[in-house]
């Protein structure tokens, strides 16, 4: 099951063409491979009973966007860049992203949706026009499943081995005020410091793995938007990321319905 997960998140990646006949062929074909025969048919019935079985809202509207920009680091010489814009709502139930990554020869304008409501990931291919729906909580058990619902319920979230302190600093970044926390990663053994304006609401107890933030918001306890962080392993700075521009009353529309999805 393990393979199985890590597979399906290749594809959740999202690097190719919204096309769920193709998704489909290579997890029939793995199955097969690994349990014969019998094997293509159980991967398309997970696939149609689980993974695929998912419904989408005709369109999402996200009031606020904000254009990110990642630079990752290796023995301190400088890895890659990508430029991240997303789009939310503050309660954190409807997420969208477009990633480009400055070092790929070919660039593809793909829009992935987050619906928490519907626990649905939404991949929509610009170019083209086709989308594909994935279940989210197909890649999780029953058990985590429960827990998880009980955590949105209650409120509190599950225990983070993180853990941030505020440094005592403030500074201006793109006009807001923000606060500089130091974190701390007991289960990576990994360190941050970061800058949060609690003047832009943002709701990050609903996202999860596959999200592209969660590594940079994952149990930090702090509420608000990160403006500003350095991401380091020990003394080795990893990754920074700074936000270049918000747009509070965005009001952005993408209309699903106008997509084919295919099979």
């Amino acid at each position: 099951m393990k393979k199985l997960l890590a597979f399906a998140l290749l594809f959740s990646s999202f690097n190719g063409y919204a096309q769920r006949g193709y998704v489909e062929r290579a997890i029939e074909k793995k199955y097969e491979k690994e349990q014969g025969e019998p094997g293509a048919k159980k991967g398309n019935d997970w696939i149609n009973n689980h993974l695929l079985n998912v419904d989408v809202e005709d369109s999402y509207t996200f009031p606020t966007t904000v254009k990110m920009h990642i630079t990752t680091y290796k023995h301190g010489q400088k890895k890659s860049e990508s430029n991240l814009q997303y789009y939310f709502n503050s309660a954190g139930t409807i997420v969208g992203f477009i990633t480009t990554d400055n070092n790929r020869k070919r660039k593809e304008d793909q829009f992935i949706i987050y619906d928490y409501i519907k626990n649905a990931m939404i991949m929509l291919n610009e170019k083209d026009k086709t989308g594909m729906a994935m279940n989210i909580n197909a890649f999780r058990s029953k058990e985590s499943i429960e827990q998880r619902n009980q955590e949105l319920k209650s409120g509190k979230p599950k225990e983070s081995g993180t853990s941030c302190k505020p440094m005592g600093k403030t500074k201006v970044i793109r006009g807001y005020t923000c606060t500089g926390y130091s974190c701390y990663d007991l289960d990576t053994d990994t360190r941050s410091e970061i800058w949060v304006t609690k003047k832009i609401s943002f709701n990050t107890q609903k996202m999860d793995a596959r999200n592209p933030l969660a590594a940079y918001y994952k149990g930090t306890g702090y509420e608000g938007m990160m403006m500003e962080g350095n991401f380091y392993d020990g003394d080795e700075l990893m990754s920074t990321i700074e936000v270049t521009e918000v747009n509070l009353s965005a009001n952005y529309t993408v209309r699903t319905a106008d997509y084919k999805f295919n099979r």
